[in-house]
């Protein structure tokens, strides 16, 4: 490997890093929102919900945009 395909190399993984971060980022999020809604009233419940369905499909675009960055 020559030294630009050794910086490229180092970007790809950065940026995979990145991804990795917040994705594990959002899975935590969403631990504490499930956590929070086992003792909520049936009002804050639905709140949380929504919340969580909300970031379920932001983690399905991470997941995306990580199984992209391996090509």
């Amino acid at each position: 490997m020559n030294r630009e395909q050794l910086i490229q190399s180092l970007e790809s993984v950065r940026t995979q890093q990145h991804l990795l971060d917040i994705k594990e980022e959002t899975l935590q999020t969403m631990r504490s929102i499930a956590i929070e809604a086992i003792h909520a009233d049936d009002a804050r419940r639905k709140v949380l919900d929504r919340a969580f369905q909300q970031l379920k499909q932001q983690l399905v675009a991470i997941e995306l945009k990580i199984v992209d960055s391996f090509h």
